[in-house]
């Protein structure tokens, strides 16, 4: 199972581990609060029926807006 998360940010986008930069305005990383929502996910569907306990939940975060990605200080994020 997926949870995806879509982003329609116009601009110049630099990202880095807990902030990203969405024409020079600062943005909690969206890679990881959606991790933090895969993982409310997962326990929920595990609270509603054990075996969905056992099902992996991947998540990703895509940019769907036409963009330059540059991480900063020349650090490249792991997707």
């Amino acid at each position: 199972m997926y949870n995806i998360e879509n982003k329609d940010w116009k601009g110049q986008i630099e990202g880095a581990d807990d902030y990203w930069y969405v024409n020079d305005r600062q943005k909690p990383n969206p890679l990881k609060t959606n991790r933090q929502k895969t993982a409310i996910l997962a326990s929920k569907l595990k609270e509603a029926n054990r075996n969905y306990g056992k099902a992996w939940i991947d998540n990703m975060v895509t940019l769907s807006y036409p963009n330059s990605f540059q991480p900063l200080c020349g650090r490249k994020l792991q997707i």
